[in-house]
């Protein structure tokens, strides 16, 4: 088998590495951070997406946003470079507001086709998707020219970003565990190897992969699950696996096609670049059918009781973080001896209420419009806050009792819309809810910020205490 070349880009990388200035030394936290960007923005035109500017201006050092395989790849070793080109825009016109001129970074979610892909198909890639309750379709490819070409385009879209400083890692396809997720299910076996061809295909293109600083994989992208009942979880997760079995096959797989596809020496080596990513919110109540509703339900009494949908789930930003570390905890145990690991989706909404009665329908929705209400936005700034247990474990306990806290490496939190609609003043949120509040701004127009005059900020997009937390602590 072909042995690789470890060290024909490592002059480059050090060259690029000296131009660049890090993040500030006197940030409380020492691992990268910023904030997911939701699929619905950007555009293929370029356009400015606020989303980048506000993740920016807060001082991240990261944004994830998603590049589909699809957009980038047009033929059988074809590849679209305006595809690259907009994310350049996107992260350059975002470093504008940002404290830090060579910061914020990417991190890309590398994404599946959402339909088979007529000349994807006709090389031979075998593009098929799972049947499951998720809103969206998600095909994969299933030979090994479809895996090799996803690898091959992923590398590509890595090596190019990463020499002109603008993207550091690259992640496998978004949440591929769930069923009922945004987009369909991917068998483990297939997000394994779909990584193992991208490592290789980046050390075959020349790119180091084995210092501190050079850019690296992110394998996995697995949801905890969003309840604390295993079959539940298991119920709404590819072939009834828990979220931890899920990630133990992807890793296992990722090491075995590496194995196949080059010589030991260089596999191990391979094996040991990557690392694996997580995602995990806190309990969130239930899905909303609307934003307001009126829950009504028994206690454990017996006891009929009223709801809105803000008052379920984790009130505070304590509990929300202890919820977080204890579904990373499975997969956690999972990872293999010095792995990295990231969470690259995680957050609470400001949205949570804590009233002393039921709220009416009218307050609800002025309460919404605001990006929620004092206690809320403090609960979602005390989850920022806490977000620091990692290092407190650290502190607490010892390492080599569970050596994974120290391998820590990043984490986005989701970042999604508030924005009340021009004309009604209404809230507008995306994604759909249990979602909504996420941000760390909201935002209005000047038009209709006299019928708010509670609000604190008159400017386009106000932050909420999570968003000032961000900015002075990070």
């Amino acid at each position: 088998m072909k042995r690789l070349k470890r060290s024909s880009v490592f002059l480059l990388g050090i060259c690029l590495l000296a131009a660049v200035t890090t993040p500030s030394a006197d940030a409380v936290y020492n691992y990268r951070h910023g904030f997911s960007i939701p699929l619905y923005t950007g555009s293929e035109s370029g356009e400015m997406a606020w989303d980048e500017q506000l993740a920016s201006q807060v001082g991240s050092d990261t944004i994830r946003i998603t590049l589909s395989w699809d957009g980038y790849q047009t033929g059988v070793n074809q590849y679209n470079q305006s595809a690259l080109d907009n994310i350049v825009y996107r992260v350059q016109a975002a470093r504008k507001a940002s404290p830090n001129p060579f910061y914020p970074r990417a991190l890309i979610s590398f994404e599946l086709p959402a339909e088979p892909v007529p000349w994807m198909q006709a090389a031979g890639y075998g593009l098929k998707n799972v049947a499951s309750e998720a809103q969206y379709r998600r095909y994969y490819p299933t030979t090994k020219a479809g895996a090799e070409a996803y690898g091959r385009a992923m590398a590509k879209a890595l090596k190019y970003l990463y020499s002109v400083q603008i993207a550091d890692f690259i992640e496998t396809p978004n949440e591929p565990n769930l069923t009922n997720g945004p987009s369909d299910p991917v068998p483990p076996e297939q997000i394994g190897t779909l990584a193992a061809y991208g490592i290789y295909w980046a050390a075959v293109e020349g790119m180091n992969l084995s210092t501190e600083t050079a850019p690296a994989f992110l394998v996995g992208a697995v949801s905890a699950g969003q309840s604390d009942n295993l079959a539940e979880v298991k119920e709404h997760s590819y072939g009834n696996k828990s979220p931890a079995e899920y990630y133990f096959d992807v890793q296992w797989w990722t090491n075995y096609i590496l194995h196949q596809a080059t010589s030991q020496a260089d596999a191990d080596w391979l094996n040991k670049t990557w690392r694996a990513s997580f995602h995990a919110y806190p309990r969130l109540g239930r899905a909303e059918e609307w934003s307001c509703q009126e829950i009504v339900t028994k206690n454990k009494q017996g006891i009929w009781e009223y709801y809105r949908q803000d008052e379920r789930g984790d009130q505070t930003g304590e509990t929300a973080n202890v919820t977080v570390e204890e579904r990373l905890l499975p997969l956690l145990e999972k990872l293999n001896e010095n792995r990295k690991w990231w969470v690259t989706e995680t957050g609470m909404t400001s949205y949570k209420y804590d009233p002393p009665g039921i709220e009416s329908w009218e307050h609800c929705e002025q309460r919404r419009a605001e990006g929620g209400g004092s206690y809320g936005k403090t609960q979602q700034k005390e989850f920022y806050a806490k977000f620091g247990w990692f290092q407190e474990y650290l502190r607490t306990h010892p390492p080599a009792g569970q050596p994974w806290w120290a391998r820590f490496e990043g984490v986005t939190f989701f970042l999604g819309h508030d924005t009340p609609d021009r004309e009604s003043g209404l809230p507008i949120t995306h994604p759909a809810p249990p979602w909504a509040g996420f941000g760390a701004y909201w935002g209005f127009t000047d038009e209709i910020y006299s019928s708010f005059k509670n609000w604190s900020c008159a400017g386009m997009y106000c932050p909420k205490p999570a968003a000032t937390y961000f900015q002075n602590n990070y």
